[in-house]
């Protein structure tokens, strides 16, 4: 393209060109006298406009600085988020669309969230310890009886996925290490997804190892959901808030103690296994555990119309997972093309015929007119 004419596309994973590795510099780049023209598209812009953001600074920096060179600023920024709301649950002024989570699932466009019965939450009691396995043990146990139904069933097809969200990173090593140890099906299979206190992938390593260990981890929370994957449980604080496009979740377990009054953070947390894994016309279940406090964190999303669906949960009690009946397509010695059999169109028994409707004769027809009532005016107007 000419100088005119530059295009420059921004996103999560930007261009290998334009990194500082590649010795090009993005924020020279967006600064630069050739850059006339700038679309900026936000994901994951609930927290844009925080001015403390660097995020932040730099859109303005660079609208600015386009403005005393051209007499003109950006010439359109876009912003997309799962949850275009402030902190107090108020619906930014700027939304041009909004698509609520209870449209999404009455279309069935996202799992549906399932949460224990009162009789199964009655059993789940919290024991007074200090160490976080011993304190939650029955939630944890619950979280990975509901998850090992759910694997038992769909393993032929994904592998479904545990999410566990705690307070505090040391929690996560804790509960990672108990799941791997209690469980034969969890060793060596918990990722451990450390986040600063905004919910963002800690980015503050300096040492080569430290930066491929991060590498690492983003390639293993991205992948999770390939067949080539390890993991079967994710063990992370807060929401991973960066976004994280994961179907494979079927079990989501909170042991947050939630006591902000924020309204958009049960989105949040329910969008960590809300995507479904399979086509629309399937239906299927997210199960949601925890303690009291956090399932009471999820049900306050009722509010916006949501319908929450409450089961029994635990050992003897069969899941509900999703029936996938397709073409066995794994055997080499099957023919597909010779065993299609083609479903033929086939009359129906009993009709209706509307050929001969002007030979009725009314009449011939014997039957009764139905008086018309007779409502006093005062009726009428009710």
């Amino acid at each position: 393209m000419d100088d005119d004419n530059t295009l420059l596309v921004i996103g999560k994973k930007p261009n290998v060109l334009a990194d500082r590795s590649a010795k090009l510099d993005l924020g020279e780049i967006l600064r630069s006298d050739k850059l006339k023209d700038l679309v900026i598209l936000n994901d994951e812009a609930h927290h844009i406009h925080d001015e403390k953001l660097a995020w932040f600074q730099n859109i303005q920096d660079i609208n600015n600085n386009m403005k005393l060179k051209y007499n003109k600023g950006l010439s359109l920024q876009v912003d997309f988020t799962a949850t275009p709301k402030h902190d107090n649950g108020a619906i930014f002024v700027q939304t041009i669309c909004d698509y609520p989570l209870v449209e999404a699932i009455k279309q069935n466009i996202v799992k549906v969230p399932v949460l224990p019965d009162n009789a199964s939450r009655a059993k789940l009691k919290e024991k007074p310890s200090d160490k976080i396995v011993q304190r939650y043990g029955d939630y944890l146990h619950l979280g990975y009886i509901e998850w090992k139904k759910q694997f038992a069933e769909l393993k032929d097809v994904v592998t479904p996925i545990l999410f566990i969200m705690t307070t505090q990173t040391k929690e996560c090593d804790e509960i990672a290490e108990y799941l791997e140890n209690r469980y034969p099906e969890f060793k060596d299979a918990a990722l451990v997804i450390h986040t600063n206190q905004s919910g963002e992938i800690r980015e503050n390593v300096t040492t080569k190892r430290a930066k491929e260990e991060l590498e690492k981890l983003r390639k293993d929370a991205d992948e999770i959901d390939k067949p080539s994957s390890p993991y079967k449980v994710v063990i992370s604080v807060l929401v991973l808030r960066e976004g994280w496009d994961v179907r494979n979740v079927t079990t989501v377990v909170g042991l947050r103690p939630y006591k902000a009054k924020s309204n958009i953070l049960p989105e949040q947390t329910l969008g960590r296994g809300i995507r479904k894994m399979f086509a629309r016309n399937v239906k299927e279940e997210l199960s949601v555990i925890g303690t009291e406090a956090f399932l009471e964190f999820v049900e306050t999303i009722k509010q916006e119309g949501v319908e929450l669906g409450y089961r029994q949960m635990g050992e003897n009690v069969k899941t509900k997972t999703p029936l996938i009946i397709e073409p066995d397509t794994e055997n080499p010695n099957k023919d597909l093309e010779k065993l299609d059999i083609e479903i033929p169109q086939l009359t129906p028994r009993i009709y209706r015929e509307f050929k001969y409707l002007e030979n009725i004769i009314l009449a011939d027809l014997e039957f009764e007119p139905i008086p018309v009532k007779n409502f006093s005016p005062m009726k009428n107007r009710k």
